[in-house]
């Protein structure tokens, strides 16, 4: 459980890849737990040099391999050079996103343009009285093909501006 606290600077968590390293999670990195994310301030992660110190997945907060539940966060003016600015959920996790402010983040097109929240890799999410927006590229958003396989995300009662499309989802629905 993550509580509470402001998470600023952070290039992420390293791995090695065919590119070197990548870093996952610029701000938090949730890999293969579940976890609790909740009243925390995720901000200016994942910057530096592409491919060599910043973040590639999720600048803000990276979901892996397991679940989280990201609550009352604010998750702003966050960087990934590959996916998913604010948020990526991938390697088939479930990710819940309540009562969030999801802003102001960015990501460059590498595997899709998704600089709010991205999805890959047979992940889910449900995302409930959260505001996406002022992102560039897609607010919400799947890797492109053929990692988008089995992506799904349910959208309750949300606010996404700015470009709204769920490029590339499988499996999407919205509930006013």
């Amino acid at each position: 459980e993550i509580r509470g606290f402001t998470v600023r600077g952070g290039t992420g968590n390293p791995k090695q890849s065919s590119y070197g390293y990548d870093f996952w999670g610029g701000g938090i990195c949730s890999d293969g737990k579940e976890n609790l994310i909740a009243d925390c301030v995720v901000t200016n992660n994942g910057f530096g040099t592409p491919r060599r110190d910043s973040g590639t997945f999720g600048g803000g907060v990276w979901i892996g391999r397991g679940s989280a539940i990201v609550t009352n966060c604010l998750v702003k003016d966050n960087f990934s050079w590959a996916c998913g600015g604010g948020i990526c959920i991938g390697n088939g996790a479930s990710a819940e996103i309540v009562g969030c402010t999801v802003d102001g983040n960015s990501s460059t097109d590498f595997f899709g343009h998704q600089g709010g929240i991205g999805i890959a890799e047979g992940s889910s999410a449900k995302i409930v009285n959260t505001m996406v927006k002022g992102n560039t590229g897609d607010q919400l958003g799947a890797f492109g093909k053929p990692y988008n396989r089995g992506t799904s995300a349910e959208v309750v009662n949300c606010e996404i501006s700015d470009g709204f499309d769920p490029h590339g989802i499988e499996n999407f629905t919205v509930t006013p």
